[in-house]
């Protein structure tokens, strides 16, 4: 009886997403069966064959790679090469393996149960735990959009700057428009239909590698120091000389976790998927996708960030929070092409990709939480749902601000990991696709461990906000003798 219960709203929420989050344009049958038997067959070649198959029906994980590469993480990134050297090369490695146990949970649930992850929160769990999900998604993907605007508002002034001559050539307000235009065009044709969704996922994959290449171009032009590079893939904590805990260390590594795996990308991926028309035969495509797609992109661009930085601005005692600064300082060591253009044109990806993977997350966040069809004008009106960040374009320093708000919204994601996790290991939920005996505990092992990093990381966080607060509230009385050295000058 508890089995037919399941089957029966596994089906029916099977058939509202087939139209729900594919905006009702239902995807061809007689092509999904064709994939299917295209899977089964790839599932069975060598493995060359088998990579290139796969990587022609990828697409959701270049979603999330486009996310993830923002400009909190390249804002991290180019701080943490220009201050500490190779000593960080390990973090974001480290962050997205962690990440790695969660989205590949999360992307069995998708293939195999079929079923919403907030209708799966709210009725499974609590109502209280999808709503708040939905609203820390949310409220990350607003907090966030800001500085994506910011840092491809300064790239696109730095590149236009080296064909006029000028500095800031262009008004930031024209470029505001210009993005949001260009953004909103890109995610409406997520609204086609497959079609559409198939346009949108290529269009992220040129841009996400591009992101790659340029910097790539970068580290080949300034080299790579081996040793060094080795010794910081070794894991380390945050110490001053003195031994002492370095707090901006801190809160630097804290800020990479957070960009790494924002609680925003852990809302968007199961919808994704599920738009795709995705089952369980595309379980070992989804893994694939999610490696070549997210995790693969990400840690090569910012590792070539933080190596191309390292070489450039640590050698010489120089740390900058700014894209535009920081192409400044290469260009006379790797060419005002390598410098300007190419750092100039990897930085512009990255806000513009971004700013596209928010816009939907929103669309696809609200349409959970108010219970509106994504479809026509109101996916439209959703989409545009985080636009007010297209004032970032007139601040001056993104990475500073986006490398704060990184750090904020790691106080998100304990909550929803811990409900990935309960999902995971409930037979009401998962059926028989419940990992059983040891492979339950190997996923129960890699979930709990990602979740004790990120609330590790969380309760830190409030231990530095605390001290900050704490410090402006009571401010320190100077010592007797600080007192007589005031009163002698």
């Amino acid at each position: 009886m508890e089995k037919d219960t399941l089957n029966t709203r596994q089906t029916a929420c099977a058939k509202g997403l087939r139209t729900r989050y594919t905006f009702r344009c239902t995807i061809d049958p007689a092509k999904l069966e064709e994939e299917r038997q295209k899977l089964a067959e790839l599932n069975q070649s060598p493995l060359c064959k088998r990579v290139t198959g796969y990587t022609k029906l990828s697409g959701p994980g270049f979603i999330q790679s486009a996310v993830t590469l923002g400009a909190g993480s390249a804002g991290a990134a180019l701080i943490a090469g220009s201050k500490y050297g190779y000593s960080l090369v390990w973090v974001a490695p480290m962050a997205m393996f962690l990440g790695m146990f969660m989205f590949f949970a999360m992307a069995k649930q998708a293939v195999a149960v079929r079923r919403c992850p907030y209708e799966a929160m709210r009725n499974e769990l609590h109502y209280a735990f999808a709503f708040l999900f939905g609203l820390s998604a949310l409220l990350a993907s607003i907090i966030w959009h800001f500085p994506q605007y910011a840092l491809a508002a300064h790239a696109a002034n730095d590149l236009a700057g080296v064909a006029t001559g000028r500095t800031n050539p262009i008004p930031p307000w024209v470029l505001g428009a210009v993005f949001l235009v260009f953004a909103t065009f890109v995610t409406w044709n997520y609204a086609k239909g497959h079609k559409g969704i198939r346009i949108y996922e290529r269009t992220l994959k040129v841009l996400v590698w591009l992101i790659v290449v340029a910097f790539a171009l970068v580290v080949l032009k300034t080299g790579i120091k081996w040793g060094d590079f080795f010794k910081g893939l070794v894991p380390r904590l945050p110490r001053l000389p003195d031994g002492s805990f370095d707090r901006e260390q801190a809160n630097l590594l804290i800020a990479i976790l957070g960009a790494t795996i924002g609680v925003n990308m852990v809302f968007l991926y199961p919808y994704s998927v599920l738009a795709r028309g995705w089952g369980k035969e595309h379980n070992r495509l989804a893994y694939f996708d999610l490696v070549t797609g997210m995790a693969l992109p990400f840690v090569l661009a910012i590792t070539f960030v933080t190596i191309a930085t390292s070489n450039v601005l640590y050698e010489r005692g120089v740390v900058t929070r700014s894209a535009v600064e920081a192409a400044g300082v290469l260009a006379p060591v790797v060419g005002k092409v390598f410098g300007h253009v190419i750092f100039g044109l990897g930085m512009l990806a990255i806000g513009l990709s971004t700013i596209t993977v928010h816009m939907l997350m929103c669309a696809f966040i609200l349409s959970e939480m108010l219970g509106i069809e994504p479809t026509g004008w109101r996916f439209r009106l959703m989409v545009l749902a985080p636009a007010v960040g297209a004032l970032g374009v007139a601040w001056e320093l993104p990475f500073g601000i986006a490398v704060s708000a990184s750090s904020l919204c790691v106080l998100l994601l304990p909550m929803a990991y811990i409900c990935f996790m309960v999902l995971h290991n409930k037979k009401s939920f998962m059926g028989d696709a419940m990992p059983k005996g040891g492979k339950r505990a190997f996923w129960n092992f890699g979930m709990a461990l990602a979740i004790a990093v990120v609330t590790a990381a969380a309760i830190v966080k409030v231990s530095i906000m605390c001290g900050d607060i704490s410090k402006r509230l009571f401010k320190q009385k100077p010592s007797t003798e600080q007192q007589a050295q005031r009163a002698g000058t």
